[in-house]
């Protein structure tokens, strides 16, 4: 008898001890010495853009270099929503932010060969955007019509992340822009950031003029031949035959894309 209730005493006293060693760590109930599985990060659920997805509005997505002191890393990019339909929503760069030439091989190309749309499909889109922000980023069709009065091809219709506006889009009424080539739009003009004037971008230097620090932006339609491409003057005018060489490195590039918002 004495030995069953010293076994029985025994094997209490192991079950209190083992109990014991089940001691929950607070609320999560935890074992001890087993870590608890991360809380979600401060960016969970955060939205991957910032401000209201209005047409005429200023949103932030994604970042680039800006203020043009890499010390302290990228800036938010800020983009002009330019049109809301179908549950997408089309985004323009508020700023020129960089100057890149169209096709860095300083010979003729279409938008679908050059080296501008490689280099936004690529080490921008990769340099610039979360793999959250990705994933709200449509591929878009494009049309890459030819020059209206010039009938300079604009080669084949592509399919992209990230492109620069066309003519025919740089002057759709339903865009918010003038119809007009030549008129001096307020919404196509721009102001290139600190990281762009930079790399020499080519500013309206003219201190009385009421465009001085405007910049011109690339467009991707040709102008009169290959060599050339259309792009957008400080006053927010379109010359349909102008523009700069192909490998030109002054003009300020504005990035747009079309996000998928429903």
């Amino acid at each position: 008898m004495m030995k069953k209730t010293a076994a029985f005493l025994l094997m209490i006293a192991m079950l209190l001890f083992s109990l014991a060693g089940c001691k929950t760590d607070g609320p999560g109930g935890r074992e001890n010495g087993t870590p608890a599985p991360a809380g979600p990060s401060a960016d969970a659920g955060k939205p991957v853009i910032s401000g209201e997805i209005k047409t005429g509005n200023t949103v932030t997505f994604g970042s680039f270099e800006q203020d043009n002191d890499a010390s302290d890393g990228a800036e938010p990019v800020e983009w002009i929503v330019l049109a809301v339909k179908d549950g997408r929503a089309l985004l323009l760069s508020k700023y020129g932010l960089d100057c890149r030439p169209f096709n860095k091989d300083h010979t003729g190309a279409t938008w679908e060969n050059c080296s501008l749309r490689e280099w936004l499909n690529g080490e921008f889109y990769n340099a610039s955007f979360s793999d959250a922000e990705k994933a709200v980023i449509a591929t878009s069709s494009l049309v890459n019509a030819d020059n209206p009065t010039e009938g300079t091809s604009g080669g084949n219709d592509t399919e992209d992340k990230v492109f620069v506006l066309s003519l025919d889009e740089a002057v759709n009424t339903e865009y918010g822009f003038a119809g007009e080539y030549d008129a001096k739009d307020k919404l196509r003009q721009c102001i290139p950031t600190e990281y762009a004037k930079a790399h020499n971008c080519l500013l309206e230097d003219n201190a009385s003029s009421e465009f001085f620090g405007n910049c011109r932006w690339r467009l991707r339609t040709p102008s009169f031949d290959s060599d050339v491409i259309v792009d957008v003057a400080a006053d927010g005018s379109i010359k349909v035959d102008g523009g700069f060489s192909i490998g030109g490195t002054m003009i300020a590039v504005r990035p747009a894309l079309w996000i998928v918002i429903g």
